[in-house]
């Protein structure tokens, strides 16, 4: 199952139209639909991994499911969901999923921007929710490597 790294704590999962192809040259990107073939989207500024995932256009929600962890809530994983009035608009037909700090356009914490925004909805709960044109999703066990589903869009922190 294909996977991405995090090193922020969080998610970002959005349209791929979202992430300008302009700003600055970037290392890697799989493309995976319903077909076996990984394709290469050569294009985007970004710093490290995501994931792109093939997906019909159209309104989103993400159903986030939790785990009792002590005195603490954990986020056990989230998957993309059809909901006609849904926060997440999918256009382009490509969904993402990234750790947001990897996108170096967006700024960095507590500069203001995108990545700010993301922040500023991870750092409290519920610790998800709408954030810089997608929605943002704290990690359920901090930075690593998870999962992802491409043909239910579902992202696994913990098993």
């Amino acid at each position: 199952m294909p996977s991405i790294d995090v090193d922020s704590g969080q998610v970002w999962i959005g349209d791929l139209r979202h992430i300008d192809p302009t700003a600055q040259p970037f290392p890697h990107w799989t493309l995976i639909g319903s077909s076996p073939h990984l394709i290469s989207i050569p294009a985007l500024p970004v710093t490290h991994n995501g994931l792109a995932c093939l997906i019909p256009p159209g309104s989103y929600t993400v159903a986030v499911e939790t785990v009792e962890d002590g005195d603490s809530r954990r986020i056990r994983h989230a998957t993309v969901v059809p909901d006609p009035h849904g926060p997440l608009t999918i256009a382009s037909g490509v969904l993402v999923f990234i750790d947001p700090s990897y996108i170096p356009h967006w700024g960095k914490f507590q500069e203001g921007g995108l990545y700010n925004a993301c922040c500023a909805v991870t750092l409290k709960p519920p610790h998800y929710g709408p954030a810089a044109h997608g929605f943002v999703v704290e990690s359920g066990w901090g930075d690593g490597t998870y999962p992802i589903d491409p043909t239910t869009y579902r992202i696994t922190f913990l098993p």
